[in-house]
Formats: C-alpha cells, sequence, structure tokens
C-alpha cells in the first residue's frame, strides 16, 4: 500500500522482471539494463551472466525512506542456494565491513566483485582521484591476507601476525570490470588485538588450522623454528582472537587493543602487490 511505502524502508528481492515494486521503479534507479549488462554512471557495462547484484539507494517511489534491492541472473539450484543465504546478502549483514560496504555491487555467484560502487553526498556515484585506472590482474584473497598481516606487523612491532586463511585462487575482484578506485573505495579498515602466545601455542595452532589453510600467518609459521616456552608478541584482528578463545576453551593472554589499520593503507598495500 502506498501508506506502507511512505513508512517503512524496503527489502526487495528480484529485478523488474520478477517484482512489480521494482518494475515501477524502473527508470529512477541509478542503474540500466543494457543487453551488454549493467550500466551505472560512466562505468562501462557488466555482464550480469552468473551473476548477482545488490543496492542500496532512496527508494524513488518515497524519496524519504530506503530501499535494498537483491537480484540475481541464475536460475534452479544456482538460485535456490543463492536464496537459503538471502538475509546475509544485505550489505553490511555480516557486520564487518559497515562503512566500506558498496551501495552497488555485482558479483558472481560464488566467484569475484565484478564491480563495486560507493555513493557520496547528494546520492552522486563517489570519485576516487585517479580510480579510474584498471586493475593490472585479479586481485585474490591471498593478496589481501599478506597485504593486511605485513601492516597489523609493521604498526604494531609484533612477532608473528595471524589472519583469516585465504589463498590465490580465491579471487576477490575481476580485473576484466573493476578499478583500482572501486577496490580504495570498498576495503575496511583493520582492527588489530594484540596478545601473548607461547612457541608450543604457535606450533598447535599451525597444526590445527594453519595447515588446514584456515589461518594465515606472516611469517608463514615454522614449527621447527619456535622455541616451545618462549612467549611471542602476537597481532591479529579481533574476530580471530575471540575465535581462537573459544576454540582453546581458555583465553589469550595479555590481550590489548593495538591500532587500527586504515582502509586506505590496506587498500594501497593491497594494489602495490601487483601494480604494473
Amino acid at each position: 500500500a502506498e501508506a506502507d511505502l511512505a513508512r517503512c524502508n524496503l527489502i526487495l528481492i528480484g529485478g523488474a522482471a520478477d517484482n512489480a515494486l521494482v518494475a515501477r521503479m524502473a527508470g529512477h534507479l541509478p542503474f540500466r539494463l543494457t543487453p551488454e549488462g549493467l550500466v551505472a554512471g560512466t562505468h562501462a557495462p557488466v555482464s550480469l551472466h552468473n551473476a548477482a547484484y545488490s543496492l542500496v539507494y532512496l527508494n524513488p517511489l518515497a524519496p524519504s525512506r530506503l530501499l535494498v534491492l537483491l537480484a540475481a541472473d541464475v536460475e534452479g539450484e544456482a538460485l535456490d542456494n543463492w536464496l537459503r543465504y538471502l538475509p546475509w546478502r544485505v550489505p553490511g549483514a555480516h557486520g564487518h565491513n559497515r562503512l566500506a560496504e558498496p551501495d552497488l555491487q555485482v558479483a558472481e555467484i560464488n566467484g569475484p566483485i565484478r564491480l563495486a560502487l560507493q555513493f557520496t553526498h547528494g546520492w552522486q556515484w563517489r570519485r576516487v582521484p585517479g580510480g579510474e585506472a584498471p586493475l593490472a590482474d585479479h586481485l585474490t584473497g591471498g593478496q589481501y591476507t599478506r597485504a593486511v598481516t605485513q601492516l597489523m606487523r609493521q604498526a604494531t612491532g609484533a612477532e608473528v601476525a595471524l589472519s583469516w586463511g585465504s589463498h590465490d585462487t580465491q579471487v576477490m575482484y575481476d580485473a576484466a570490470t573493476v578499478t583500482r578506485g572501486e577496490v580504495l573505495a570498498t576495503t575496511s579498515a583493520s582492527r588489530t588485538l594484540l596478545c601473548r602466545m607461547t612457541g608450543a601455542e604457535l606450533a598447535d595452532l599451525h597444526a590445527t588450522l594453519g595447515a588446514k589453510g584456515w589461518i594465515s600467518a606472516d611469517p608463514p609459521l615454522d614449527p621447527t623454528a619456535l622455541t616451545p616456552a618462549r612467549s611471542y608478541r602476537v597481532v591479529m584482528p579481533p574476530p580471530l582472537c575471540q575465535m581462537l578463545a573459544q576454540q582453546r576453551r581458555r583465553n589469550l593472554t595479555d590481550v590489548t587493543a593495538g591500532p587500527v589499520i586504515s582502509a586506505e593503507a590496506v587498500a594501497r598495500a593491497l594494489l602495490e602487490q601487483h601494480a604494473p
């Protein structure tokens, strides 16, 4: 009902062909669909084949309210799997990256990001100086983890930096469509916690999690190079600290808050890893 539109923010599922409200908004959303794909602002068309997109924007039918639009260009089992985790596809639902979350994102199903744009004041697309340059190559999860762990060690002087496991086979950003500016605009800051762990604890961590690829370390954990009784200064993201405490069934030692690694520092370190 019209009264509901004026009273409520909306979460809309499906594109104009599937959702009558989205069809009513056609021509008033900040992108258009063409045979070549999704077009937003001055960005080149981005293919929606086997992909999903999300949008956070004002509601054109009730401009005092907001909407979230979620849609996917898949069918059958792939669509069922996408719908199964729908609540987590709402931008910011996981709580880890709310400030840097893209307002418009296109991502391959179970694959890399193809487009990641943010709005600035007045619902204009945010522009980053020099950001139009294309990526030199795909950006991977392994590159992201190395950038973050190296920055954490540099900022804290810790002997070991720990982070979530990721691999160079896990492509995060598709170089065919994503620009450097999109990476700079949508990378989040990294908070840190410092603690103490013995060499024996680090060796056990390597055996239970590191060897399985569930966590990463800088420098890489080598049990033969660790002194079992020695206490090492370790830095990690807060959620990883919580997970390790739960897994070990006891708290880590001498836990203190560390510095926040800025989003700009993380993004620039990530981009420098494969600069042309």
